[in-house]
């Protein structure tokens, strides 16, 4: 969108925003599958119903997977 880095962190920091860097400390479980399964169908019928909600959603994770070396953390934060 063109707006510096350094701008959407002074904004965060107005806002009293903080990163959160998430450790990974468990294996996904059977029941995982469901529950994401869950979790897409429900953010696709908010989709359905207001085209616009992903873009109220701030994703910042940076992650990769492959089929070698699993989960791979570029830039894991949440705010």
């Amino acid at each position: 969108y063109g707006i510096p880095q350094s701008t959407i962190r002074r904004i965060l920091r107005f806002e009293k925003f903080h990163p959160y860097h998430i450790t990974l400390t468990q294996q996904l479980q059977a029941e995982d599958f469901n529950r994401r399964l869950q979790f897409c169908n429900w953010a696709r019928n908010q989709y359905r119903t207001d085209s616009s909600f992903f873009t109220h959603v701030l994703f910042t994770d940076k992650a990769t997977f492959n089929n070698r070396r699993g989960l791979k953390r570029h830039c894991y934060y949440y705010y």
